[in-house]
């Protein structure tokens, strides 16, 4: 009950549309004639509010102002201003999204081009320019947008503006630029950009000695023109797109996808073949686990062309296979799926034995909580504690919440562990980390049985305090409620 009114409460407090339309116009004026003098973003935002209010050539004179001003300036912009910025920055492209596009259509599409162009030298004046990367993504999905919306546009002009912006996207910003101007380049458009995108390709000097292996103008050029073909649907201009920026296998798997949908299994195998068996090349598990190569990405798509060209005895073997070496629950569970009759429960017990003595407990672990087996992830956390690593933060969070409730023992030795690996590294960063899980490990341990073969949770903290007492911010943290 108690909840409810506090919820109720809240939703009284909330500042809505209508509760501020209730104040009358006037005091709302006043509000925001004190709240533009006290915050530049609030004050900017009302000059363009009130610009537009005048009429649209105001508003595109006002615009262009802001754009100028922000394009002229020099100043490094420290990480404590980016908020402001971003702020600003995203006013503005809203401004001449929806402000003033619906006015003068054109004024809006050129604008946008125009704020577009800021990224240019603003991004290298921004700490943690990560914020307004993210507005100029956005900025190409309405510049795209925007173009697309004119009546009548100049296919040999777009493509100029197109490649245009492509030259200047030093920091890449404007990634996916053709893709966004695609349909308002037209079939016309396209064509001219593409024959322009190849003639740029062919004229770029070739890397050569040390730079061999990259070279970044070269492979702008033939992104574009991957993204022109994706736009087309053309699978062999995107493969020759491929070539031209030299095929990585990351393009080996994007070639295949392309070729699958188009029906082109066996084309995809061919590609997919180019694709690093992990067994046969232990050195790439590191560029796996980084985000490398999508290996499993690849599995998927060799299982969807081999079932595509009628080879199911192959699709299955390879989903048993992908699953004996990284404990894939979806390859397992199609598996299962495609097995006559009860063969499937036998199958099953025996992939859940594999997995129990898999050489990575944090895969295994992860497999019994995705398999939604906790009866097996609380008998593998028993046998297997030890090995487990308490800094694995993607695993062990996760397995301890979905334990708690049917087997409080693991869940409670999971987050010790976790605890312990914090307070024995000393990692006072973490230490608010810890505290939370002593808290999860407070709320267990009423559940845990006498002969749970475990420390209690009073003497668990007792043993705590005697073997890190001198953790002073730690035990402040949990006396403080962390």
């Amino acid at each position: 009950m108690t909840a409810h009114k506090d919820e109720a409460m809240a939703r009284g407090k909330e500042i809505t549309a209508d509760k501020l339309e209730a104040l009358g116009a006037k005091r709302l004026a006043d509000l925001l004639a004190e709240l533009a003098a006290a915050d530049p973003v609030v004050r900017k935002a009302a000059k363009l509010a009130l610009a537009a209010g005048e009429s649209p050539t105001k508003l595109v004179a006002a615009i262009d102002k802001r754009l100028r001003t922000i394009a002229r300036s020099k100043s490094f912009i420290a990480w404590d201003k980016r908020k402001p910025l971003v702020q600003e920055l995203d006013n503005l492209r809203t401004t001449i999204v929806a402000t003033l596009a619906p006015v003068d259509a054109r004024a809006a599409a050129e604008r946008m081009v125009d704020f577009l162009n800021l990224s240019d030298t603003l991004y290298e004046r921004v700490d943690d320019g990560a914020g307004t990367v993210a507005v100029f993504r956005r900025a190409v999905e309405d510049l795209g947008r925007l173009w697309a919306q004119l009546p009548a546009v100049d296919p040999e002009a777009l493509a100029r503006l197109a490649l245009a912006l492509l030259r200047s996207n030093e920091y890449g910003v404007k990634d996916g630029v053709v893709s966004a101007l695609g349909p308002a380049l037209g079939a016309d458009g396209r064509a001219r950009l593409k024959a322009m995108l190849q003639e740029a390709l062919g004229a770029a000097p070739k890397a050569r000695g040390k730079d061999r292996g990259f070279d970044d103008r070269r492979f702008t050029l033939a992104q574009a023109l991957a993204e022109l073909a994706d736009v087309e649907d053309d699978v062999d201009g995107f493969i020759a797109a491929v070539q031209a920026q030299g095929s990585g296998v990351g393009d080996a798997v994007a070639v295949a996808k392309r070729l699958l949908k188009a029906g082109r299994a066996q084309d995809a195998l061919a590609w997919l073949d180019r694709v690093p068996d992990r067994r046969r090349n232990p050195d790439l598990e590191e560029l796996l686990y980084f985000g490398g190569w999508p290996k499993d990405e690849a599995t998927d798509l060799r299982i969807a062309a081999l079932d595509a060209l009628g080879r199911k005895d192959e699709a299955q073997r390879l989903r048993w296979t992908s699953f004996t070496e990284t404990l894939d629950a979806d390859h397992l569970r199609d598996f299962l799926k495609r097995l006559p009759d009860f063969e499937d429960f036998e199958a099953e017990e025996k992939a859940k034995e594999i997995a129990r003595r898999f050489p990575d407990p944090h895969r295994a672990l992860a497999f019994f909580v995705a398999w939604r087996d906790v009866h097996g992830a609380a008998q593998l956390v028993r046998e297997r504690l030890e090995e487990f690593d308490g800094r694995d933060y993607r695993t062990l969070p996760a397995a301890a919440e979905a334990l708690a409730g049917k087997h409080p023992v693991a869940a409670t030795l999971l987050y010790r562990r976790m605890i312990e690996s914090i307070l024995g590294r000393a990692s006072a960063s973490q230490y608010g980390y810890a505290v939370r899980d002593v808290r999860h490990c407070e709320s267990l341990a009423g559940q845990l049985p006498e002969d749970a073969g475990i420390e209690s949770h009073d003497a668990f903290m007792a043993r705590l305090r005697q073997e890190h007492g001198r953790k002073a911010k730690f035990w402040e943290l949990l006396r403080d409620g962390g």
